[in-house]
């Protein structure tokens, strides 16, 4: 401490839809704002919010039950709501379950729980082992209000795992779109610097889905799209000194170049395994067989 004041600072809370690929809506608090008041249920309607465990709150949970939509919460490992009823993977009773914690289930154990918090909140719960995963996410928690006759255990935790588009979509920002921190203490530059930088971000949104449906594409690499920043530069230029129709023309290059340099590789044995893999993921969670189907 040098004795002199502490810098504002501004924390950036992004709604990523996992349909249209890009945010649907921004807002900008001070640092200590809270990630939970930044869920603005009301602006949702027939959706499923997935969260990581910073945003656990049973309160949060309420609003969104109460809106009448869906949420996937990644929960604590130290969870201590007492299980009602558990299901195993084949849909069958787990009775030596009941009435135990969930914190206090041996680590390898794969579940679906029908659970009661000591507020007397009540929620579903599953839990997972998987060996692929590294240390740290070898054992995950998921809260959900999803119907167990809607989707199955392993449905959801791999429904969780497409969460890894909004780390892409972060990744892709920071590295390409320059949406990291600045060195200015000037409020109206760091907004002006963070507006510009996810205009740059929807604009590469809006072309690479353009392209996708214009050249019969099935799917494209976000990270390799918000990479060609050359190429974008120059329709950028572009729109800024040349006429309509040369604009269009370079639109039109620049679709091109993306149906070349963006499609999808075949992913790794190492992203596949470890679930990063997006398309595989949604093949996964369709293909998934659901033995819980006819439960109530």
């Amino acid at each position: 401490a040098d004795g002199t004041p502490p810098r504002p600072g501004l924390k950036l809370h992004i709604a990523f839809s996992l349909v249209k690929q890009s945010f649907v809506y921004v807002e900008i608090t001070e640092a200590v704002g809270s990630e939970r008041d930044s869920v603005l249920v009301d602006r949702f309607k027939n959706s499923l919010i997935i969260c990581d465990r910073g945003y656990v709150d049973e309160e949060l949970e309420q609003r969104i039950n109460e809106s009448g939509i869906l949420y996937l919460i990644r929960g604590k490992l130290s969870t201590a709501a007492t299980i009602d009823k558990a299901f195993g993977d084949d849909g069958k009773t787990i009775p030596e379950f009941k009435g135990k914690r969930v914190n206090k289930l041996p680590s390898h154990t794969c579940a679906d729980l029908n659970v009661t918090f000591d507020s007397g909140h009540k929620s579903r719960v599953i839990v997972r082992y998987n060996v692929n995963c590294s240390d740290d996410d070898k054992r995950s928690i998921l809260r959900t209000n999803i119907p167990r006759n809607i989707l199955g255990a392993k449905q959801i935790y791999l429904l969780y795992r497409l969460r890894w588009a909004i780390e892409l979509f972060n990744k892709a920002n920071k590295r390409s779109n320059c949406l990291k921190s600045i060195n200015s203490a000037n409020e109206n530059i760091i907004l002006s610097f963070i507006l510009l930088s996810l205009a740059v971000s929807v604009i590469k949104t809006f072309t690479g889905l353009k392209c996708i449906i214009g050249k019969g594409l099935e799917w494209i690499s976000m990270l390799k799209l918000h990479k060609q920043n050359e190429c974008f530069e120059t329709l950028f230029k572009a729109l800024l000194y040349r006429k309509l129709s040369t604009v269009y023309q370079i639109f039109k290059e620049l679709l091109d170049d993306i149906a070349l340099l963006c499609q999808r590789t075949k992913p790794s044995n190492r992203d596949a395994v470890k679930l990063k893999d997006l398309p595989t993921l949604v093949w996964q969670i369709i293909n998934q067989p659901n033995p819980s189907a006819k439960i109530a």
